[in-house]
């Protein structure tokens, strides 16, 4: 996309560079940088380009990043900035309402992964195709993110995958990312009565697909929403919802993990209420 910008930029006044800028606010910080792109015609690809936004914002400092990368784009156009597994899973237009930082840190998780490169996440020169569903990709992501405790990145993923999901599986896999998520956050704001919803929704997802897939039917049951809910409603002395959990749970000859499982756990909070 930017692979002539700098010999494009020297063609246009100054006057013309103000013309297209857009905004007024960002007239004076933009044509100032632009011509001290002029004098750096040696950028040639988009590692240099974002080498340059660097130094502009360095040098401008009150340009954001973004408005920025928006500017160049309305002033240079044309060619793609991503490519890689991003466009693959036609996940461009995703990409690009993050922030660079969270782009950067979701390039970094193919690094610390097995085999590849970060650069086949986005590079536009990056043919790299992928047999993961977007949103696999995307539950994959949110798990380094709340690892990471990057939470807002990690909601972000949960949520776009959620609406790209396309098979039950999947599905599960954001809803448990969330749950998992909002239990940590547990002590703030609504973030708990978020844990119960999703527990819910991907109890009742269990009830009616996800049970029927192959990955269930070839793996030990184990949905994590169960045991969470059953605990979540024991703290907060709701024993009959527990006990309705632990009997559904019980009716799917469902895991929990532990040694005396959901039938332990039944017995348990029957005790509660005698």
């Amino acid at each position: 996309m930017f692979r002539n910008f700098a010999r494009y930029a020297g063609r246009l006044s100054d006057r013309e560079l103000f013309c297209r800028t857009g905004d007024i606010s960002q007239r004076v910080s933009a044509v100032d940088g632009l011509k001290f792109l002029r004098n750096h015609s040696t950028l040639s690809n988009l590692q240099s380009f974002h080498l340059y936004v660097t130094v502009m914002m360095k040098r401008n400092n009150n340009i954001e990043r973004e408005d920025l990368m928006g500017l160049l784009k309305r002033l240079f156009g044309g060619g793609k900035e991503y490519g890689g597994i991003i466009e693959d899973l036609n996940l461009v237009d995703f990409w690009e309402e993050l922030t660079e930082d969270e782009r950067d840190k979701i390039r970094a998780t193919r690094e610390k992964g097995i085999g590849g490169s970060n650069r086949d996440i986005d590079d536009p020169n990056s043919t790299v195709t992928t047999s993961q569903s977007a949103s696999g990709f995307l539950n994959n992501k949110a798990g380094w993110a709340i690892s990471d405790k990057d939470y807002k990145l990690a909601e972000k993923l949960s949520l776009e995958s959620i609406d790209r999901s396309k098979d039950p599986v999947d599905l599960h896999f954001a809803y448990n990312n969330l749950i998992k998520l909002y239990y940590k956050l547990r002590s703030e704001d609504d973030y708990l009565e978020k844990c119960i919803d999703y527990c819910q929704k991907d109890i009742k997802l269990y009830e009616g697909e996800l049970r029927d897939e192959q990955f269930f039917k070839d793996n030990e049951p184990r949905v994590h929403a169960f045991k969470r809910l059953a605990i979540i409603y024991k703290k907060q002395e709701r024993y009959e919802d527990a006990i309705e959990v632990c009997k559904q749970a019980i009716k799917y000859d469902m895991s929990d993990g532990t040694k005396s499982g959901f039938k332990g756990r039944l017995e348990r909070l029957e005790g509660k209420l005698e």
